[in-house]
């Protein structure tokens, strides 16, 4: 019997960590994901991505590209979802199999190894490692870092979604330099200015008082809203102004009782999620980022997409590349809120050009991400074939 022939374009699989629970939202790997499923898509590659969602949870993003087939390997557990993951690809043989955040990074590089002719594997690294695992016990610490330095040279490609992340891979990781590809994420579309153009949800930007400074994020220890909070304490003492933070997390009891402490609970509101908080960042005067610590900083090219002045961190990492060493926004030591709250009025004094943000904002867009991801899927797809080892 003649085996069946395969389809010519190339098949690629994302293993990816859309497994959101009941009432949850998308954070922002869950749409760099989507954003590149469906461009990949439209440029005419078959794409499936594959989920674990928990019970209850929904498996199909939203905005997702209606030719790209949702595979739900039904398990979170490590062993159970080992053994559907490469019982999919022994079926499916996909020709690059893409992973994103270490928990899919790690099941690829597992399932690869169980498999004689395996796909390409390419793995994503969306934030800063080493800061990130600063915030482990030192046992878990140590058990990551050697997964990382002992597993991650074993993929085709390593993805970073910044400089930063990419010399943290090899300076703190021993990666070699030439499996790790920065490609910055993929976050300007034509979408993103039609939502800037919606009605903010929320009622100061539709009553005369003063301005509002803005920042959005989950509230947790990353995004250091505790440092933002003293620094507006302090502008407050020179400006008359409002503070917005969009998000919700585990430090919302924190924050409130440091709000409450200054005497500032009708100048700070903390609302929660809001859906669309471009409307919102279009209308500020002001949008501040004040995380510790960074992947890359998607809420940032968002800002600057509306126009909005911006001041960040710099943190590791991330904000110094989309700022341009600073030339489109002040750039302020983590968790020093004397020098955030100095640049804030400052920047309040004297906002860049709107024109220029927004245009600097587009060389975030998702074509540019997507031609980049292409390019890289090309390159490992060709050496595998040129090798022997590709799928057929």
């Amino acid at each position: 019997m003649m085996p069946q022939s395969r389809p010519e374009r190339r098949h690629i699989a994302i293993l990816s960590p859309l497994q959101r629970k009941p009432g949850r939202t998308q954070g922002g790997l869950e749409v760099v994901v989507t954003h590149i499923a469906n461009a990949l898509s439209q440029k005419g590659l078959q794409v499936d991505i594959l989920v674990m969602p928990p019970k209850g949870g929904d498996p199909i993003p939203p905005d997702l590209d209606e030719r790209i087939e949702i595979i739900n390997l039904k398990s979170k557990h490590k062993l159970i979802g080992l053994f559907t993951l490469v019982d999919y690809l022994r079926s499916r043989q996909p020709d690059l199999l893409l992973a994103a955040g270490h928990r899919s990074n790690m099941l690829a590089l597992r399932a690869k190894r169980l498999l004689p002719r395996p796909p390409c594997v390419i793995l994503g690294v969306h934030n800063m490692l080493s800061r990130q695992m600063s915030q482990f016990n030192p046992l878990k610490r140590w058990l990551r870092s050697r997964t990382i330095s002992r597993y991650y040279p074993r993929s085709d490609a390593v993805i970073a979604v910044s400089h930063g992340v990419a010399e943290d891979l090899g300076q703190r990781f021993g990666l070699p330099q030439n499996l790790i590809h920065t490609i910055h994420n993929p976050v300007v579309t034509d979408e993103l200015f039609r939502l800037a153009e919606q009605s903010p949800e929320h009622p100061w930007f539709h009553d005369s008082g003063p301005p509002v400074i803005l920042s959005v994020g989950r509230l947790r220890p990353q995004k250091d809203f505790t440092t933002l909070i003293k620094a507006f304490h302090i502008v407050r003492q020179q400006r008359d102004c409002r503070l917005l933070i969009l998000g919700e997390g585990r430090e919302r009891p924190t924050l409130e009782t440091l709000v409450n402490d200054l005497g500032l609970q009708l100048e700070i509101q903390l609302p929660g999620f809001i859906a669309n908080p471009l409307p919102c960042m279009k209308q500020a005067a002001l949008f501040v980022l004040s995380s510790a610590w960074e992947g890359f900083g998607n809420v940032l090219v968002e800002a600057l997409s509306t126009g909005v002045a911006v001041v960040s961190t710099d943190c590791p990492s991330g904000p110094r590349e989309i700022l341009e060493d600073g030339r489109l926004g002040a750039l302020v030591p983590v968790g020093d809120a004397n020098a955030l709250a100095t640049a804030m009025l400052e920047t309040l004094e004297t906002p860049p050009d709107r024109d220029l943000l927004i245009e600097s904002a587009r060389r975030f867009s998702v074509e540019r991400a997507s031609t980049a991801y292409m390019d890289l899927l090309t390159k490992c797809h060709t050496t595998q074939i040129d090798t022997g080892t590709a799928n057929g």
